[in-house]
């Protein structure tokens, strides 16, 4: 009899077990508008069945450990606020169902129009607000998140207009497609401070792997891009502004999107790739603000990021790039600038490593086109390959640099200029820089 009832209360206790254990119970399924609340771990996880909207002046919290999962097309559009703070032990996580890939967020602000596409329910939802959206999360992962819209622009984010506030730190963004800034894309003033946040094996069909910017800026420390890809220009990141280059003109063949074909420098060997044929021309996004686009990288580490065209791990248009203690490596363009590709900007680089880029025409490490103009400080160079000019660096039309206590080593070009090719109008200022073992394949 004892036996039978210790039977009975221990098969009590493991059932009551079972019933308390976290995630165990149903997930919550949620849609439409989000007015202020929070998403505890306890009811995780959270099954988001349709669109969702958090108005401007609520506030979604999502706890530590709550994991959000994403039906096939659905879109979660912030013009509040949503601070989802997960700790190093306790990640929050959003990613797809696996019935089909999910939209991402979308962030906007006041005076910001909506580039992406949004369905019929998401534009019932959406208000006009007057202030801005605010986004601040912290040890949380995006992932899966592909558009149905071959144009899409912006995979995991896209954030639009200037009262938007946008912060991660210790974020892991993977695995997204989208045309443009399969990680994130800013555009019409927006901008963002990014933290040790991880960009991996994100795929843009057109431009910017991981970050697209236009008329916009981003401050990323210790950040890490690594195995993205871009089908044109900037692998893991490209920076566009259109208030200095005007519109793109892109017809369907014959020119490398803005920087066109060859540069007039000489025509391509028969032994480089074709280039593929162009997508359509799109209209170029404008804020006419007066100031250019702004891309600050310090402590970061690029590697292994790859595009079909121009800037294997970064594509400046018209921008501002300002890169310090960063490492650009083995990343690869299938033409010009292997590591890093600039037109018509700015770029500023101290204490760079720039090692072992690929280009398979010019400027195996750095291009600079177009009236660039710019330093490079204390920066090493080692190891990069073009397969025509300039084995490290190429400028091209006008570019005016200044280079400084800089190392170029063991670079090499399958045309001219080893270390460095320099034509066109464009002037280099060298002082203090060591150059040894780089070497030329020109007769």
């Amino acid at each position: 009899m004892l036996r039978a009832v210790l039977r009975s209360v221990l098969g009590l206790s493991i059932c009551a077990l079972f019933a308390a254990a976290p995630g165990s119970h149903a997930e919550i399924p949620v849609s439409g508008e989000i007015t202020t609340t929070t998403w505890t771990k306890a009811n995780s996880p959270y099954r988001v069945v349709g669109d969702i909207h958090v108005p401007s002046g609520d506030t979604l919290t999502i706890e530590p450990g709550v994991d959000v999962i994403f039906d096939a097309d659905a879109l979660f559009t912030v013009e509040g606020t949503l601070a989802a703070v997960g700790t190093a032990a306790d990640s929050i996580r959003f990613y797809p169902s696996g019935e089909g890939s999910w939209r991402g967020f979308r962030v906007y602000s006041e005076g910001g129009v909506a580039v992406k596409p949004l369905s019929e329910r998401a534009k019932a939802a959406r208000v006009t607000q007057e202030g801005g959206a605010s986004i601040e999360m912290a040890f949380a992962r995006i992932s899966g998140v592909q558009d149905a819209d071959s144009a899409a622009t912006g995979g995991a984010f896209e954030v639009i207009g200037g009262m938007s506030a946008f912060s991660l730190t210790n974020c892991v963004i993977r695995d997204n497609t989208a045309y443009e800034g399969a990680g994130i894309a800013f555009s019409q003033g927006a901008g963002g401070v990014l933290s040790l946040v991880t960009f991996a094996d994100n795929s843009a069909d057109y431009q910017g792997g991981a970050i697209y910017l236009t008329d916009a800026f981003i401050q990323a420390i210790s950040c890490t891009f690594v195995n993205n890809h871009a089908g044109y220009f900037g692998g893991a990141i490209a920076g566009i502004d259109y208030d200095v280059i005007g519109p793109l003109f892109r017809p369907g063949t014959g020119m490398s999107g803005q920087n066109g074909d060859g540069r007039g420098k000489h025509p391509s060997r028969a032994d480089r790739p074709a280039r593929p044929q162009l997508p359509a021309a799109r209209v170029a996004r404008r804020a006419e603000d007066g100031e250019p686009s702004f891309v600050m990288l310090v402590l970061a580490q690029l590697r292994n990021n790859t595009s079909g065209d121009c800037g294997g791990a970064v594509y400046l248009e018209g921008t501002v790039g300002a890169l310090q203690g960063s490492t650009v490596a083995q990343n690869g363009a299938t033409y010009d600038g292997g590591g890093i590709y600039t037109s018509q900007g700015f770029i500023q680089m101290q204490g760079c490593a720039i090692d072992s880029n690929n280009a398979g025409q010019d400027a195996g490490g750095v291009a600079l086109y177009s009236r660039t103009t710019g330093g490079i400080v204390e920066t090493q160079f080692r190891g990069n390959h073009a397969w025509g000019d300039g084995g490290a660096l190429d400028l091209w039309d006008g570019v005016q640099l200044a280079i400084e206590t800089s190392t170029f080593e063991n670079n090499q070009s399958g045309d001219d200029g080893g270390a460095m090719a320099v034509y066109t109008g464009s002037s280099a200022t060298v002082r203090g820089c060591q150059f040894r073992g780089n070497g030329s394949q020109a007769d």
